[in-house]
């Protein structure tokens, strides 16, 4: 811990997972400023009527979205819907068509899936990184894309939000909001 002026700088390290530092000013709740991790994914923050379908999602280490974090190790998800590879989400296609289309992925359709948080899909790296800013091709399909996701990383035990997203139908890019997320019914 070192005591910058009025703020707090705090480093903890997990080992293998990396490393995590926090800004805490004496009046305020902290905020997470850089989190090096393996294992990132995005989550629903409002409900989808339909599968969530992304065809195409990365992830980059700053906030102007330039610079692409390193070799993908492993695809997380909550649900995947049927047997397409699971490189389609990073191949570099932004497929937008939706509808469990084979080169997107599908969330499941059962109401678990489609409540707040029920949805995810992410990576494990390689190397431990510190995520800044997606991008993101969702389904065109209102009931097939999300406004409101939120940016989590792995901590050895849990998963934990870094911040909140703010997407559009189609390919948008996002850079991470620090605070807390807003759930949307």
């Amino acid at each position: 811990m070192k005591n910058i002026g009025q703020n707090i700088l705090i480093v903890a390290c997990t080992g293998v997972l990396g490393c995590v530092k926090v800004n805490q000013s004496q009046e305020s709740t902290p905020i997470i400023t850089e989190v090096d991790s393996k294992q990132w994914r995005i989550r629903n923050q409002e409900g989808i009527g339909d599968h969530w379908n992304i065809g195409e999602l990365e992830m980059f280490t700053d906030r102007s979205c330039q610079e692409k974090v390193g070799a993908v190790q492993e695809v997380l998800y909550s649900y995947w819907y049927d047997d397409s590879p699971k490189q389609v989400v990073y191949d570099g296609e932004c497929n937008v068509e939706g509808h469990a289309n084979p080169n997107t992925w599908a969330g499941g359709d059962q109401e678990e899936h489609k409540r707040v948080g029920g949805s995810w899909l992410g990576f494990q790296f390689e190397s431990t990184h510190n995520v800044e800013c997606v991008r993101v091709c969702q389904g065109m399909d209102r009931i097939q894309w999300v406004e409101n996701a939120s940016l989590e990383y792995f901590n050895g035990k849990e998963w934990v939000v870094k911040g909140s997203l703010r997407l559009q139908a189609g390919e948008s890019y996002a850079v991470v909001e620090q605070g807390a997320v807003a759930l949307t019914k």
